[in-house]
């Protein structure tokens, strides 16, 4: 059992100006994970599976990933993670798209064995 196996660590902030609003964003097969870091270990605070990830974009260095159903009166929910490293934020969105391609195609396997083993 490990539980963080597959899964790709980045530090990332949640605010420019604030160096100690430090998160740690997990990119895995199912979906984007924001950790926190508590007395000296990551602790999982949010998870944004792919089915519900309505959008993931980069601008410069801020990386932001738009929740399907979550609104506030009526516009859309953004959540924008800051990346002190340029180029960080590009290589955050290519390797989500690599793991939402991953489970595309995993998501298809499963269901065409589903109908081979009936």
């Amino acid at each position: 059992e490990l539980p963080e196996y597959g899964c790709h660590f980045y530090k990332v902030f949640q605010d420019k100006r604030n160096y100690t609003s430090a998160v740690w964003l997990g990119i895995e097969s199912t979906g984007i994970q924001v950790y926190e870091k508590v007395a000296g270990k990551r602790s999982a605070c949010q998870f944004y599976p792919w089915q519900n990830i309505k959008r993931v974009s980069f601008c410069k260095k801020y990386f932001c990933i738009s929740p399907r159903a979550e609104s506030y009166s009526g516009k859309q929910v953004i959540y924008r993670f800051f990346t002190a490293i340029n180029g960080r934020s590009h290589h955050l969105f290519m390797i989500s798209m690599a793991y939402h391609k991953f489970f595309l195609k995993l998501r298809t396997v499963s269901k065409a064995s589903e109908i081979f083993i009936e």
